[in-house]
């Protein structure tokens, strides 16, 4: 049975608990089957939660970095980054085209920028800037390697 729908994300949000396990898990999946494509494809469709959990991380994922970046260059090449993953999505290209492999460390640093949003502090500011510089250089520089010209 579904949650809510949240008016932000075209999908209805599940409980927590049903998908809190599931991110960790996915992120695993992906860094090992990293050009298997069809292998991750067939473990994805078969657990809908995790599907609903990848979902709804990479939509709050948006979401937060589209609150949190304030520049307009920086939203931009946010929204660029945005865009070219949004592609490779629609034309079912992400897991053959991309390097997923990076993504435990990743996801480990989108679990700091979460804490430190969170945690809310004054002094925590230039740490979010830094986690923030952090992410978007692995999101350029090794998962979407060659198409960061177009950012």
């Amino acid at each position: 049975m579904s949650c809510w729908a949240y008016p932000d994300l075209d999908f209805i949000r599940w409980p927590i608990f049903l998908l809190a396990s599931k991110i960790p898990i996915a992120v695993d999946i992906a860094k090992k089957r990293n050009g298997k494509h069809r292998e991750l494809k067939n473990i994805l469709a078969e657990d809908n939660c995790m599907s609903c959990a990848v979902r709804e991380c990479y939509a709050s994922i948006k979401k937060l970095l589209n609150t949190l970046v304030t520049g307009n260059s920086d939203l931009m090449l946010i929204t660029t980054v945005f865009t070219i993953i949004d592609t490779h999505i629609e034309k079912d290209t992400l897991l053959t085209e991309l390097n997923l492999s990076v993504l435990p460390d990743l996801h480990g640093h989108f679990v700091k920028l979460t804490e430190y949003v969170l945690q809310n502090k004054d002094k925590d500011k230039i740490q979010i800037v830094n986690v923030l510089l952090k992410i978007l250089e692995m999101v350029t520089k090794d998962i979407l390697k060659e198409e960061v010209s177009t950012c």
